[in-house]
């Protein structure tokens, strides 16, 4: 009889075949209740697992963070001990030590730290009161430090230990003294810093002027080359400056040595011996702030243009990113003037005037101090027409005060007017002849005297610089055979001079020989715009205006952000009869130059003739209100007798 299947457990388990034979039993009954019992707890007991594991977690990582931090922190202690050893390393100042001094002063109070301390305020007034490129060094005194926050378990302030670990790893240089009582109520004062030791000797009632005396030697033999500055500033001769640069030039310390040849190119005779030190220097300190900046001006200064702008170049990005012993200020102020120079040199005048400006703002020496307002003004005026900017600029230096001007004309010689810049924004030629007729002359008469207050190099440089100028004031004056003569012995390479000497044979009506010297100039100045531009105003004064308009989009390649080529452009396109395209190239011009009044005249000019008279009308409006020569306002006058003919109804 076969089996039913329903009443067979599925499966083969010997637990599972028992249960299915006592279903519905007390004793299947309890095995259930004390498994659901058993999963319960099993339950409990993993959720309970499951916590601890979470926090377990929580733990792990915040002891990894904690171990984090103690490993940054304790890296931080290393890199801060590091740079506390590294900053003592590099410790080159002056410590002044307490001077010895007689027990009898010591009763009224004169200490010999009382002494010490009025000889470093003395000596720190000296170094604040010379402006030197040269970064000055540090004076302080002995004692300051032995007070303050006490390290632990030792005994000592942090002070101490600074003053220790600079005595150990740096180089600085002790001074110690002693004020002594001589016989006849007199006294002296002797030291020692280094391997120098000075001493003067006076009255004891005049104490305080001996001791003016003592830290003036003391400032001579702790910051020799800053006291030579401090001489050639007080009245000091050449021979006394130059006896000093002698001295650091036999020093053992190589960057006392670069410094002094520094101060012998600045005072040297010719510039054949000026960029002979320089380039010595370069050879000893490839990277020399001072020999790499003057050098780099000195090829400019020779008109050696091309070469000039590479080397000014490189100059501004050292100056930029300065020298441990260069002057910040003066190293952020140089590298301005610089980038400025380059700026001029590829005809962005905007940037240029932007720069000079902004190196106004950075303290430099007393050469510098006084003619940066007038760089900065000569600027607006001359590259972007612009008076009113060029004045407010030397107000606000107090460079309007007469006398003050006069005063520093005593030291410096002259200095760019009002009337020159002036004539420089408004094109008034006649007025830049005379003045800069008159600048050439002062430092003509100032070489044949042997003036000392310049050197001869300072002369022949300046002489060098404002002769193309006057020439091509001269020439544009219609004085040609003066401006020929001006120029003649000017050095064939001399790049202004050449180009001088290219336009000036064009308004002398020497055509061929004006073109080949533009051909020259432009061969050794390929990267720039400026022999372009004197060669289209050359063309264009020869009635050649479409040759002219090539070369002023030239110039206009070489120098997009110089309103020169454009308006120049412009004007070649206006002779052509194309005032609509003329229009364009006033307008993108007027953009870079917005104060020009002769612009705006010529932009009037092509507007009128396009039959845009109304604009053209506005257009005089704005010259009218602007800076123009003597010419030009007559110009203007018989433009507006035009524009009221050609408004007023016929009858």
């Amino acid at each position: 009889m076969a089996t039913k299947r329903g009443d067979q457990p599925d499966t083969t388990d010997s637990v599972d075949f028992a249960m299915s034979r006592s279903r519905g039993t007390a004793e299947a009954k309890s095995l259930l209740e004390w498994q659901a019992r058993l999963v319960e707890t099993q339950e409990t007991l993993a959720r309970a697992d499951m916590r601890h594991r979470y926090w377990q977690i929580i733990s792990e990582r915040v002891g990894a963070i904690l171990k984090l931090l103690t490993g940054f922190v304790g890296i931080l202690f290393l890199v801060g001990i590091a740079a506390f050893l590294w900053s003592a390393s590099q410790a080159k100042g002056m410590v002044v030590d307490p001077f010895s001094v007689p027990p009898s002063m010591e009763q009224r109070g004169l200490t010999g730290a009382v002494v010490a301390s009025a000889l470093l305020d003395k000596t720190a007034a000296l170094e604040t009161s010379t402006q030197s490129a040269r970064a000055a060094s540090s004076y302080e005194n002995s004692w300051a430090d032995t007070d303050g926050v006490q390290v632990p378990y030792t005994g000592v302030s942090l002070g101490q230990v600074r003053r220790e670990a600079r005595a150990w790893l740096g180089s600085e240089t002790h001074l110690k003294g002693d004020l002594v009582q001589l016989d006849g109520d007199r006294v002296a004062i002797s030291f020692r810093a280094g391997k120098s030791s000075g001493r003067v000797e006076g009255a004891n009632a005049e104490l305080d002027k001996l001791m003016d005396a003592a830290a003036l030697k003391i400032f001579e033999a702790t910051q020799p080359y800053r006291y030579h500055v401090w001489l050639g500033r007080n009245g000091g001769t050449h021979e006394q400056r130059g006896a000093v640069l002698s001295r650091l030039l036999r020093s053992p310390d190589k960057r006392e040595q670069l410094w002094a040849l520094h101060g012998l190119a600045l005072n040297a005779p010719t510039e054949a011996e000026y960029i002979a030190i320089y380039e010595r220097a370069l050879k000893m300190q490839p990277d020399f702030l001072p020999a790499l900046g003057n050098l780099s001006y000195g090829v400019f200064k020779q008109g050696h243009e091309e070469e000039g702008l590479r080397r000014l170049h490189v100059s501004a990005v050292a100056y930029r990113k300065g020298q441990f012993d260069y002057n910040r200020d003066n190293s952020d102020g140089v590298a301005l003037t610089l980038e400025a120079l380059v700026d001029g040199m590829e005809g962005d005048m905007q940037g240029a005037a932007t720069l000079l400006r902004e190196a106004l703002e950075k303290p430099s020496d007393a050469v510098n101090n006084a003619f940066r307002p007038f760089d900065a003004a000569v600027a607006y005026a001359h590259g972007l027409h612009d008076f009113a900017s060029a004045r407010n600029i030397l107000a606000a230096a107090g460079m309007l005060d007469e006398a003050k001007v006069q005063e520093l004309e005593k030291s410096f010689g002259p200095f760019t007017t009002q009337r020159q810049l002036r004539a420089l924004a408004t094109g008034d030629f006649t007025t830049q002849v005379e003045e800069y007729g008159s600048q050439i002359a002062f430092f003509e008469r100032a070489l044949a005297t042997r003036d000392e207050r310049f050197t001869m190099n300072d002369l022949l440089s300046s002489i060098r610089k404002f002769r193309p100028e006057f020439a091509i004031s001269l020439a544009r004056a219609g004085r040609f055979a003066q401006a020929e003569s001006v120029i003649a012995s000017a050095p064939a390479d001399h790049d202004p001079s050449l180009r001088a000497r290219a336009l000036i044979a064009a308004y002398a009506g020497q055509g061929p020989k004006s073109n080949a010297l533009f051909a020259k100039a432009v061969a050794r100045t390929p990267s720039l715009p400026a022999a372009h531009l004197m060669w289209a105003e050359a063309l264009l004064l020869r009635g050649q205006p479409a040759r002219a308009a090539i070369q002023a989009q030239l110039a206009n390649s070489k120098g997009p952000k110089w309103a020169e080529p454009l308006k120049l452009w412009g004007d070649a396109l206006l002779a052509q009869g194309k005032a609509k395209d003329a229009e364009a190239k006033y307008a993108a011009a007027a953009e870079r130059a917005p104060r020009w009044g002769r612009l705006q005249m010529n932009w009037a000019n092509a507007l009128w003739r396009s039959g845009r008279r109304d604009v053209a009308r506005a257009k005089l409006h704005a010259a009218a209100n602007m800076d123009l020569s003597d010419a030009d306002t007559r110009r203007l006058q018989l433009m507006w007798v035009k524009a009221r003919a050609q408004a007023a109804p016929r009858r």
